[in-house]
């Protein structure tokens, strides 16, 4: 089949996503209806976030020397392997046994996403004409809009699978699914020059920050944006809404269709997110990079209100839910959406303007390592905020690593 080289890079990147969301659903709404905790849960997805610090950085270099396509091909090898080694795992074994498995082909997934996803991100710097005046925007707010909404897509789709299906089985759908869209993609991606480009010379390796300073300050921002979503968003929201559509809605035998519930929220919001992403250009008016870190810092600012007045009302109304509550929550959650959607494909598209061709896939990785270190962190506070003081506390630090993200951002916008 002969597609152009960014559909087949998008293709790769959709589908890995696809099952990388369908997995966190399966993980969590599977261990979590055989009793484990908040805090454990988290514990069984912070490999996959720490990995992802690591891999991030290292696959930088790996881009340089190897190409792109060896990212693309090996991110979505690793994952067809780790999806099928999860899926052999017998459901008679050890809680210890099967929660250090867990961790370890979690850890693994988080490998795999993550070459993938630098592959994906640093091929949009190769594969876009910058001759054309706001293309790079357009083409990395497209992707990344795109990748959001299959991989929300991937949260109905876990949801799904675990009701119908044994957790073996579902993961056997997911790994067949993934190894057939990498054979459709695999011979045009090994035939793009601009993905197989190779070197030797790696001038960052051995650093921990960029040349660039407005690139350190960006990621230090980015650490903070992401461990303010994921940190009501992992852990807090699902274990919230399974709590209360459980006690709500639907009780006894029908207890299978809250996991639908939970799971057509999470596909919803991440659809919806994804979808604002790949619109930014058009939202935002601006068709080229004309002050675009003073944009990023307004839209810095804005993104603040919605979980800063959630924190407030659930912490003043958290012994009274009601139907009227959980709407507010929700849309709030959506409108907050929207506006890190916002935010999220200003990133991205900043980490790509600042950096060079020839350094591209290294300050990519360098960047989209601080994502992980943030991902890491929400997620550890996830577990622990939720479990200690419920869905109020994780809005609280939500917030408080908002506040955090919009006073790096300030500091780079000062710089231009």
């Amino acid at each position: 089949m002969i597609f152009n080289p960014f559909l087949n890079v998008s293709i790769i990147y959709w589908f890995l996503m696809l099952t990388d969301g369908a997995l966190r659903m399966l993980v969590l709404m599977h261990f979590h209806d055989k009793g484990y905790s908040p805090f454990t849960l988290a514990y069984i997805f912070l490999l996959y976030e720490f990995m992802g610090v690591i891999t991030n950085f290292m696959a930088g270099i790996f881009g340089r020397r190897f190409g792109l396509s060896t990212l693309l091909i090996a991110g979505t090898s690793l994952q067809v392997l780790s999806l099928t080694s999860l899926g052999l795992l017998s459901i008679n074994s050890p809680e210890w046994f099967m929660i250090f498995c867990l961790i370890f082909f979690q850890g693994l997934c988080g490998v795999a996403k993550d070459l993938t996803k630098i592959g994906s991100k640093t091929a949009v710097k190769f594969l876009s004409n910058e001759n054309i005046k706001g293309k790079l925007f357009r083409n990395v707010s497209w992707l990344t809009g795109s990748k959001n909404t299959v991989k929300g897509l991937g949260f109905f789709v876990g949801a799904f699978l675990i009701t119908i299906h044994p957790f073996s089985i579902s993961l056997y759908i997911l790994a067949f699914i993934l190894f057939i869209a990498l054979m459709i993609a695999l011979n045009p991606v090994l035939k793009t020059p601009e993905l197989n480009t190779k070197s030797n010379r790696v001038q960052s390796e051995g650093k921990f920050f960029s040349d660039i300073s407005s690139i350190n300050y960006l990621s230090l921002s980015r650490i903070f944006l992401f461990g303010a979503r994921d940190i009501w968003f992992v852990i807090g929201i699902p274990l919230f809404l399974l709590e209360v559509f459980s006690t709500m809605f639907v009780t006894g035998s029908n207890g299978k269709v809250v996991f639908l519930l939970v799971g057509s929220f999470m596909a919803l919001w991440v659809i919806f997110y994804g979808f604002v992403q790949s619109q930014v250009p058009a939202i935002i008016q601006r068709k080229t990079d004309l002050n675009i870190e003073s944009s990023a810092f307004r839209w810095s600012i804005i993104v603040i209100f919605p979980t800063l007045f959630l924190t407030l009302l659930t912490f003043v109304f958290d012994n009274t839910l009601s139907v009227t509550l959980i709407v507010i929550i929700i849309t709030l959650l959506f409108l907050f959406g929207g506006f890190f959607a916002i935010n999220s494909s200003i990133h991205s598209y900043l980490i790509l303007k600042l950096t060079s061709k020839k350094n591209a896939s290294e300050d990519v990785g360098f960047y989209y390592s601080a994502n992980a270190v943030g991902r890491f962190f929400g997620t550890l506070l996830s577990g622990v905020s939720y479990q200690l003081g419920g869905l109020s506390l994780c809005l609280f630090f939500t917030t408080v690593f908002l506040v955090c993200s919009s006073y790096f951002i300030a500091i780079l916008a000062k710089k231009t």
